[in-house]
């Protein structure tokens, strides 16, 4: 008696190029059940599968195949050749087994394979055809990307806190602000600036924040350190990815170079978080002077044998690890390390009488300042409202066809640029004003009340103050912390050098008028007073 063959039918579709004009899953199943009832065939299994033929390692084809090895069919049903491979190795085994005559026949619509020289001949050629079409396909997708890269777009999606949007060009995409995603992404970087752990910060962001990725789930921890070590954030990127190949960004910037820099510096080497195996509180900022190695710990017990009590220390000292330099730095006990610091802080820490009026000096000068701010956003509105008429006269010409569709398109992208450019302004100048004044007065508060807290508070605390305080925090060989505090805490820390430094300064016409008005502003020390070119013109 003759055994009938049997059959698998094979449907495959990916989401590639390559596939865009193909048959949906359920459709190419339909149509090669017409081929199966045309030839009378019988079926073994239907196999349906996404996922491109130019990777190895389909998980159902494999195994159908193993199947096919095991005497289950003896045959194919396919929509195309492609959908069997489009590399090398499984086009070459489908081959193989014809030889081997596991496989004696397949069939397409309108065509059968047989076992035969001839047809496995042409077979080979297709599957050969196929491939080359993919990997043209990849030579030309690699090539388009470097192009992108270096009109100053990224070629890949656009990371948190950014969005692509379809540019004219065909396959172009732009990146642009992620209007809800973009602030909170930005308070990453400077919430570390201003000196908090850095895993602090993502446990506020992914709990408090709420801060979410691109699909609404809570980025993770991994993403969270990928995020504040790309520097893409601040305007520039890599292509290929470990190329060396760098581009200037046309996307906004989100941060400058040199904020990205400090986020890096509290990070640790290379960008990395520095790794924390101790519970000791000041452990993981400071490194040495002598060979910049970090500042570790060690705890000692010892007995005191004419008095039989035990006490127990803690030395801070240079883990002594550089390989090109001898590092002869002593240690320093905790207790004297805690002293250098409580005088640090004692020392930026400025008067009551000064902070009181410092913040209604603030307020003077806000409410004077944000009348011109005011005129600013209106103007920056009725600009914002041109545009949008424009672009809604531009439709309307271009359906009663007064305007053909490239002339369309190119002063729709012109007027789209300068729509999102006066949004940007807009949004700048909201923040401006707000955004200087709380950052003096966060910053007064903060040096008011920074000893206080460093003494009270846990290891987390104590490291969040020193951080913000300021950078290149350093223990050099004389047993003394060397700190290049942040510009407003180095004014504060030299308060009591004002009176000579500032003794032949004479008060700017502006402040004079100010001081005219409000008669009740006139500080008790005129050095109070902001100096020309200060940072942000208010006090220091």
């Amino acid at each position: 008696m003759i055994m009938k063959n049997k059959y698998f039918v094979y449907c495959r579709k990916s989401s590639e190029q390559e596939d865009r004009q193909v048959l949906s899953l359920d459709s190419q199943e339909c149509e090669l059940m017409k081929v199966v009832k045309n030839n009378n065939l019988s079926i073994a299994g239907i196999y349906k599968e996404s996922g491109s033929a130019h990777v190895i390692g389909r998980k159902m084809f494999n195994e159908m195949l193993t199947r096919i090895e095991n005497g289950e069919a003896q045959g194919l049903v396919v929509w195309d050749e492609s959908r069997i491979a489009r590399n090398s190795l499984d086009g070459g085994k489908v081959i193989y087994m014809m030889d081997l005559g596991q496989i004696s026949e397949i069939f397409k619509p309108g065509k059968m394979y047989k076992n035969t020289p001839d047809d496995k001949s042409w077979l080979s050629m297709v599957f050969m055809m196929s491939k080359k079409e993919s990997d043209d396909k990849g030579v030309n997708a690699k090539r388009g990307m470097t192009d992108k890269a270096k009109l100053g777009w990224i070629p890949s999606a656009a990371p948190l806190g950014y969005k692509n949007t379809p540019l004219l060009k065909k396959d172009y995409k732009e990146i642009v602000v992620d209007e809800e995603r973009f602030p909170l992404v930005k308070r990453l970087f400077s919430e570390i600036i201003s000196g908090k752990q850095p895993i602090g910060v993502y446990r506020e962001a992914s709990q408090e924040w709420k801060l979410t990725s691109q699909t609404g789930a809570i980025f993770s921890k991994s993403t969270f350190y990928n995020i504040i070590t790309k520097p893409f954030y601040y305007g520039e990127f890599e292509w290929p990815l470990g190329s060396g190949t760098w581009y200037k960004g046309q996307h906004k910037p989100m941060i400058t170079r040199e904020e990205f820099d400090l986020v890096q510096r509290a990070l640790g080497k290379m960008g990395k978080p520095i790794a924390h195996s101790h519970t000791f509180d000041l452990t993981g900022i400071f490194r040495c002077t002598e060979c910049n190695c970090a500042i570790t710990a060690t705890k000692k017990t010892k007995h005191y044998q004419t008095t039989d009590n035990t006490a127990t220390y803690v030395y801070y000292h240079c883990t002594k690890k550089s390989k090109k330099i001898k590092c002869d730095a002593s240690p320093l006990t905790e207790t004297d390390l805690t002293k250098q610091i409580n005088n640090l802080l004692l020392s930026v820490k400025p008067d009551e009488e000064f902070i009181t009026w410092a913040k209604k000096w603030l307020s003077v000068v806000h409410q004077d300042q944000s009348n011109f701010h005011e005129e600013t956003l209106k103007s920056q509105q009725r600009a914002l409202e041109l545009t949008e008429n424009h672009l809604n006269k531009l439709l309307d010409m271009r359906l009663i066809d007064l305007l053909d569709d490239e002339s369309y398109k190119e002063k729709k992208k012109e007027l789209e640029l300068e729509k999102r450019d006066i949004e940007s302004k807009l949004s700048d100048t909201s923040h401006s004003l707000d955004d200087g004044r709380l950052r003096v007065e966060n910053a007064l508060d903060f040096a008011f009340s920074c000893q206080k807290r460093f003494e009270t508070g846990n290891r987390e605390i104590k490291q969040e103050i020193m951080m913000r305080l300021g950078e290149n925090l350093m223990i050099n060989t004389t047993k003394k912390i060397e700190v290049t505090l942040k510009k407003e805490f180095g004014v504060l820390a030299n308060k009591y050098n004002w009176d000579q430094q500032y003794k032949d300064w004479l008060e700017p016409q502006e402040y004079t008028d100010i001081l005219s008005k409000n008669p009740d502003l006139r500080p008790a020390n005129p050095v109070w007073l902001p100096r020309q070119g200060s940072n942000l013109r208010h006090p220091p």
